[in-house]
């Protein structure tokens, strides 16, 4: 390792307060394990006596318990040790993208919703944006820019401090926020901003990898599993996607493109499939919760089909609905996952949050950037769009947005990278303005392409 990446990774750990490397490394394709995985997912206080001996009897080996911001840590503490004295594996469940902290504290951070319109047919209401603003999709925060990898980072370590050591430690909603090109589908989530006008500057398509990284090494000997959602699918044109041809274009490139590195870097992937939560419970897919099964078919079916490779279902847990279900139903889930090879599944109890909503933001004097005239690289298309607008769509179709940088923590990448080789990304300086915004107009950030100057994607 010559000097520059051995200062870089030194540096690495003075934002995230890291002390080394530990923890496993999963960077070549895992084994899964010869047992499967049956976990349940609660809040602290589901986890009673009582509740913990009938899921056991059900046959549950593991107690997932969430962590939440402003969760009664005496309450955390206690449920931790009746699940411990059950007899049952302690786990822990984080909500990382959607996080209402630091969507109210920092709005500047949240994904926005630009490109396509059609998502304004599920929010009529939604204001417009005009000059200095841009539409935030709230509470959705990703660790997919600079700004938010280090918050993310303290915050997970954070909820978890103080508490007994978990085998396992999950972590949801590493990607983009629902409707990322702005096609209306909750499970489109391939990128932050499908726009020019940025207020964070984003990161290349290993971030979510490299979060995974930094908290494995964080979590030393507890496995960390990222939790990841399927994107739109052929069948959803003319219905989720309100006409987007977004099946066909970016969508699925991007999300392998993010899968890849993640598949690298985690001995298993955790699948968001609450069937009836995302509107899966349909004939089309078969029997009862079909679409679980399919879903954990489209991580081996897909990624070979944009230039990827085949994640088999036996390194995915599946994450399955258990509330506002019957017995019957969640036996179904169960049963579909198993028939599709999944390598094991986690139950929750209590509802997963997935709702966005549109804000508008208004950008202050000195914040925010938009790719500097002659320095634009193809962004990747989101397909034909279905209405006349999209003839009328400004050319944020066609151009990039720049500004990729990485936190210092983040910079822990140097050590993987071999003399002559190029890091993932350029190391650049954040999305912030050199002057002030006069109306009408974006401050630009300074010159950079985007994942080193390639087109994702394309």
């Amino acid at each position: 390792m010559n000097t520059t990446r051995a200062s870089l990774l030194a540096v690495c750990f003075l934002g995230a307060g890291l002390t080394g490397l530990a923890g496993p490394d999963h960077r070549a394709q895992a084994q899964a394990p010869s047992n499967p995985y049956r976990g349940a997912l609660l809040l602290p206080s589901q986890a009673t006596p009582a509740r913990l001996l009938t899921l056991k009897t059900e046959g549950r080996l593991a107690i997932a318990l969430a962590l939440e911001d402003g969760a009664d840590r005496a309450e955390l503490a206690a449920a931790a040790e009746r699940v411990k004295k059950a007899g049952l594996e302690l786990d822990y469940w984080i909500e990382v993208g959607r996080c209402p902290k630091l969507a109210d504290a920092h709005p500047e951070w949240m994904a926005s919703l630009q490109g396509h319109p059609e998502w304004r047919r599920r929010f009529p209401q939604a204001a417009k944006p005009g000059p200095g603003e841009v539409i935030k999709n709230y509470p959705w925060v990703p660790v997919h820019y600079r700004e938010t990898f280090d918050p993310h980072f303290r915050r997970v370590r954070e909820l978890a401090a103080g508490l007994p050591a978990g085998r396992r430690l999950f972590l949801n909603d590493l990607q983009g926020a629902p409707s990322a090109c702005g096609c209306g589908n909750q499970l489109c989530r391939w990128t932050t901003d499908y726009g020019q006008i940025l207020t964070a500057t984003p990161l290349g398509p290993d971030a979510a990898a490299l979060f995974v990284r930094a908290v494995q090494a964080q979590f030393g000997d507890t496995e960390v599993v990222p939790i990841w959602a399927t994107e739109c699918e052929e069948h959803e044109r003319q219905t989720e996607c309100a006409g987007v041809a977004c099946y066909g274009g970016a969508c699925w490139n991007l999300f392998t493109q993010q899968l890849m590195p993640l598949a690298e870097e985690a001995k298993r992937i955790g699948v968001l499939l609450p069937y009836r939560l995302l509107g899966k419970n349909q004939e089309r897919y078969g029997p009862e919760a079909g679409w679980v099964k399919a879903g954990l078919e489209l991580f081996r079916e897909m990624p070979p089909k944009r230039k990827g490779k085949a994640v088999p279902a036996s390194r995915l847990l599946a994450v399955l609905q258990g509330w506002d279900t019957t017995p019957e139903q969640v036996q179904a889930q169960q049963e579909r996952a198993r028939e599709a090879g999944a390598a094991g599944e986690l139950v929750s109890y209590f509802p997963i949050n997935q709702a966005w909503e549109p804000r508008l933001y208004k950008i202050p004097p000195g914040q925010g950037c938009a790719p500097p005239a002659g320095e634009l690289s193809p962004l990747p298309t989101c397909g034909a769009h279905s209405s006349e607008s999209a003839a009328a769509a400004p050319a944020q179709r066609g151009k990039a947005i720049a500004g990729s940088g990485a936190p210092a923590a983040l910079r822990l990448v140097a050590d993987r990278s071999e003399p002559g080789e190029l890091l993932p990304f350029p190391i650049a300086r954040p999305c912030r303005a050199t002057g002030t915004a006069s109306p009408g107009t974006t401050p630009r950030t300074p010159s950079s392409r985007r994942n080193g100057g390639t087109t994702p994607g394309i």
